[in-house]
């Protein structure tokens, strides 16, 4: 939404107005399309876990899964629904307010949707085709069982646990474990197996090297029957390696879909939204020369009297000095573990990772600060200092966590955490000279 300014132009006034007018009109169809946008978004999930539960024995963790998600989803469509309902008691000029940054016919508009289509299309992109990778790696890699390079293990069965995702033999006089994997499990009639063997039996097993506990099996024999055989190893092998190249694909697909819906909106979409653009919700030049003449009216000499620092909450110090406190401790504890070596180097480790962070952390409180002084916004950045000229400036983004300060050109001067002391003075005074503020807080 954007903020309200009591220097905003009539001209300005009457354009919130008329987006206010049309919006109003169209509140119920927003909610409508709020429901539908939600509910696509709580589809894909719900399948997923649907699916989930179904292949994997109807585990109910993916059930509690979907009703977490349901109730999130949820939640919001209540919150945003609640938000449309109350502005439909409002004016037009709140209403204008709110959907201001939004609509599509105010110049910007365009600009700030691509950013916004660019970021998550990366993001989408870029993970799906790592999963792709990593999917592609471990499949392409993988062949079927090769007997020949198993082992035959005899013994006599002391006991054997079952679950969806293993079986479990333990043999008389042995530590081993000896594991059927998930792979397997389906295909192993763990109830005939019940019935038929029992404590004291003999039992074969062609398994593979031992990893870390247990011996993964390939081949399971009781008494002459044979409950896990070597062609049902090698379908499922090829079930598996079929299933992971599907799943690698269709990541890979995602990642070729973002990627091209990406181009695709950059070159149609946005092209046919910047032309569309008409209404101008900036000061232009002739009205920020008056603004800053009626402020120099009011005795008010911005060159030289304005004057803004930031500083940082003393709790952010309190925060980094018990972070501190635990590296000191994580550090000596690495002294008493200097006989366990893998305890030594996780202690030494996380000991300089949470130094490293105390460090730079009290550096980012005592170095880097913002500025205000006349006409400019400067930022200090670690050995560096940034600067720019108010008029420059044309945007102040308010976000939960923090606020953002954007020039002409539509790139980010500098950001600052929306905890910052005094931000809310730098705000209201370069709003006053002219800066648009927006926000995603509805308040």
């Amino acid at each position: 939404m954007l903020f309200d300014n009591e220097n905003f132009t009539n001209r300005q006034r009457r354009v919130i107005y008329e987006i206010g007018r049309d919006f109003r009109e169209r509140l119920d169809h927003e909610k409508r399309k709020l429901i539908v946008l939600n509910l696509i978004v709580l589809f894909i999930p719900i399948l997923f876990g649907v699916l989930l539960s179904v292949f994997d024995n109807n585990q109910p963790q993916y059930y509690f899964f979907v009703i977490v998600f349901i109730f999130i989803v949820g939640f919001n469509i209540y919150k945003k629904i609640k938000d449309l309902n109350h502005l439909k008691n409002q004016d037009d000029y709140i209403i204008g307010l709110f959907y201001a940054d939004k609509d599509k016919r105010v110049i910007g508009t365009a600009d700030k949707k691509l950013k916004q289509v660019r970021l998550s299309s990366v993001i989408i992109a870029l993970v799906t085709f790592f999963i792709s990778v990593i999917v592609g790696a471990i499949v392409f890699n993988q062949g079927k069982t090769d007997f020949d390079k198993l082992t035959t293990v005899e013994g006599i069965i002391e006991e054997a646990k079952y679950s969806s995702e293993k079986i479990d033999i333990k043999l008389k006089d042995d530590d081993t474990i000896y594991r059927i994997t998930s792979i397997y499990v389906d295909v192993f009639d763990y109830d005939e197996f019940n019935e038929v063997s029992k404590e004291g039996d003999m039992i074969t097993f062609l398994c593979d090297e031992k990893r870390n506990n247990f011996r993964p099996v390939y081949y399971v024999e009781v008494n002459g029957v044979e409950f896990l055989t070597k062609d049902e190893v090698l379908k499922a092998d090829e079930e598996n390696i079929y299933i992971g190249k599907i799943i690698c694909f269709v990541f890979l697909g995602i990642a070729l879909i973002s990627f091209g819906s990406y181009i695709y909106y950059k070159n149609f979409i946005y092209k046919r939204n910047k032309e569309n653009e008409y209404l101008n919700l900036d000061f232009t030049e002739a009205e920020l020369k008056e603004l800053e003449e009626s402020l120099n009216k009011g005795h008010i000499d911005i060159n030289n009297e304005i004057y803004i620092k930031t500083g940082y909450p003393k709790s952010y110090l309190i925060l980094y000095l018990i972070f501190g406190v635990i590296s000191l401790g994580l550090l000596i504890g690495s002294v008493f573990a200097l006989n366990e070596l893998v305890a030594f180097l996780v202690l030494l480790s996380l000991g300089l990772l949470f130094g490293l962070m105390v460090l730079i952390g009290i550096y980012d409180l005592t170095k880097n600060f913002e500025e205000l002084k006349g006409n400019k916004l400067i930022a200090h950045r670690f050995f560096k200092k940034k600067e720019i000229d108010i008029s420059e400036l044309k945007l102040i983004r308010i976000t939960p966590t923090y606020i953002k300060f954007i020039d002409k050109d539509g790139k980010t001067f500098c950001r600052m955490a929306s905890q910052t002391l005094r931000v809310g003075e730098i705000i209201e005074e370069l709003s006053n000279r002219g800066v648009r503020v927006e926000s995603d807080i509805v308040i």
